[in-house]
């Protein structure tokens, strides 16, 4: 079979892109689609039992002239033998689909839908953990030949080392990856989805993290941290006072840059900016399309605060972080502060996500005497601290979508700050803003 053959390498340099799409033909069906916006496709139009049909070829200059041309004629002859080339070439690639591992996809999966710009570095490391405990078990079966009872094998590991909330989240993932296979075409159906593991697993506890609410016990437990901080101005004492201070998330702590603080002796301007790709539900403020998504959780700094981080800035300023990291670690490991705690004493009683809770308790018993009755000392007072724990539900994002309530917020963290000197022993901090201020 011969074909008279129009273009050359040169005629197809020399093309253009135009407004429009057009074609370059060379002959027996086969031509060179160019797009408006540059790209240019071989195809090769053909009729197949009477229905007029079009066969993707490649893409140019990825695929050059010569092997368009052989791509071409391998398609003609099994025209000439009664075969569509469309059909063999889908089941060949079905074929390859049946052959790619649950370790392929997994990977495609983390590339795609687990890259740290699109979920946080704490989330996309603990995914990416997950994938690892599954390669090790099912990573080379093709995900055509996955059943539940592979998923099951897996999961009664950790089920029987005790390892509950792990086995939940591996589950998690491996239905997740398989969901990715259906999307793009590996399997039909994901075999993991419509089993009742709880039927067959333990569900991890709901356990509370260990916090001290109780005024005294508070005021006991700042004293020990206060000591720990002054030897040799201990960096971990430190962020443990600043987790006390601003009742942040812990890893916020742990990864906070000198960027994200404005450190002005003007209380309305000394804040930190807690970036968005730090925020836990940034997903679900996305999703509910919150005024907050995408914006930074802004933290009002209370003078005591600003000093601490005076202080701070003296020893780790030339950082790019506040807790720089020891050997080739980034930043300090949230474990460092947890660990801290637990040198003190406080195994199982306090725990660095604690200071939350105790903000929380404390700054919602708050009270002034107006005429002679107890009051709220702020309106909407619970809803305000939820604002500042940089939670998310209807009544947070009623303040948010009326201003945020920004001067309420900073005398909430100066009130708190002076809470903190009241339950520790004011002597002892006003010590620290004396040596801070010289």
């Amino acid at each position: 079979m011969k074909f008279h053959h129009a273009l050359t390498d040169a005629t197809i340099k020399a093309a253009k892109a135009q407004e429009k799409m057009y074609r370059l033909s060379d002959g027996g069906g086969l031509y060179l689609q160019v797009m408006p916006k540059g790209g240019m496709y071989w195809r090769y139009n053909y009729r197949f039992e009477g229905v007029q049909k079009t066969l993707a070829i490649g893409t140019y200059p990825i695929m050059p002239l010569k092997v368009a041309r052989q791509r071409h004629m391998k398609a003609a002859l099994d025209l000439q033998t009664g075969v569509d080339p469309a059909a063999e070439r889908r089941e060949a690639k079905e074929e390859q689909k049946g052959q790619t591992t649950f370790r392929e996809v997994a990977e495609q999966w983390l590339t795609t839908m687990v890259p740290e710009e699109k979920r946080s570095e704490k989330t996309a490391a603990r995914d990416k953990r997950m994938v690892r405990y599954l390669n090790a078990e099912i990573g080379d079966l093709a995900v055509v030949d996955l059943e539940v009872r592979h998923l099951s094998d897996v999961l009664v590991q950790y089920e029987e080392a005790g390892k509950f909330e792990t086995r939940v989240r591996v589950q998690g993932a491996a239905i997740a990856i398989m969901g990715f296979a259906v999307g793009r075409g590996y399997v039909k159906v994901n075999p993991f989805v419509g089993v009742n593991y709880t039927a067959a697993f333990t569900a991890p506890a709901e356990e509370p993290r260990p916090a001290i609410t109780a005024p005294e016990a508070f005021g006991h437990l700042l004293r020990k941290v206060d000591l720990f901080e002054g030897r040799d101005d201990n960096m971990t004492g430190m962020a443990l006072d600043l987790l006390a201070l601003t009742f942040v998330r812990p890893g916020d702590v742990a990864k906070a840059e000198w960027a994200h603080f404005n450190l002005s002796d003007n209380p309305m301007l000394a804040k930190w900016s807690v970036p968005p790709d730090q925020a836990k539900m940034r997903t679900l403020r996305k999703k509910n399309k919150s005024e907050r998504a995408g914006k930074p959780h802004e933290v009002p700094l209370s003078r005591q605060t600003v000093a601490l981080l005076r202080r701070l800035q003296r020893l780790t300023g030339h950082s790019k972080y506040l807790f720089p990291g020891r050997q080739k670690a980034r930043t300090m490991s949230e474990n460092t502060m947890r660990d801290a705690l637990i040198s003190l004493g406080y195994k199982d009683i306090h725990c660095p996500h604690g200071f939350r809770s105790s903000a929380s308790t404390l700054l919602n018993e708050e009270r002034i005497t107006v005429e002679g009755r107890k009051v709220l000392r702020w309106p909407e007072q619970a809803a305000l601290i939820e604002v500042q724990l940089d939670h998310e539900d209807d009544s947070t994002r009623a303040i948010y979508n009326r201003g945020g309530r920004w001067e309420d917020r900073v005398e909430l963290m100066q009130v708190w700050a002076d809470r903190i000197d009241e339950l520790r022993g004011a002597p002892a901090r006003k010590l620290h803003l004396v040596v801070a201020a010289a």
